[in-house]
């Protein structure tokens, strides 16, 4: 729901400005087994520690948002997909470095770019998911960037 009343909002202000807006898409390595080694109530704390890294390592304007059971999901305004890779590897680092109770976790993440004025963020996601999907196909434990998007131009 949180979402839902945010998008208009950053798709307002990136059309307006013409700024472009990243979207991250995240998913915890085998997080089931977590659960199924250590209990459900050591998943959570997983959960809570995995969403506070990632909190640490992007700005306090961009949207982080719970999407699934141990997916997560990163709205970065303004931010060209440069920078927002260099973000993800970041949570992906940050996530890996430090074990959670003894448990170690790790992270893939997949990347989108998308310009401001062309912001549509079911396209976005959907990008993002897929190269998620590569991330976790390519051996997890690491930051896939979805191709750009071809840019129609209008003629004059």
């Amino acid at each position: 729901a949180a979402l839902d009343i945010r998008l208009p909002e950053i798709a307002e202000r990136a059309a307006e400005r013409r700024t472009p807006v990243a979207v991250i898409v995240a998913d915890l390595d085998h997080f089931k087994a977590v659960n199924d080694l250590h209990g459900h109530a050591a998943g959570d704390r997983v959960l809570t520690a995995v969403a506070e890294r990632i909190r640490d390592e992007v700005r306090i304007a961009d949207a982080l948002y719970r999407i699934g059971g141990e997916e997560f999901m990163v709205l970065l305004d303004a931010t060209q997909t440069g920078a927002a890779t260099l973000i993800a590897e970041r949570i992906r680092t940050r996530i890996a470095a430090e074990p959670v109770d003894g448990i170690t976790v790790t992270i893939s993440l997949g990347l989108a770019g998308s310009p401001g004025q062309l912001f549509r963020y079911s396209e976005a996601f959907a990008r993002a998911d897929a190269a998620l999907l590569t991330a976790k196909q390519s051996g997890r434990n690491r930051v896939s960037v979805a191709p750009p998007t071809l840019r129609v131009v209008e003629a004059a």
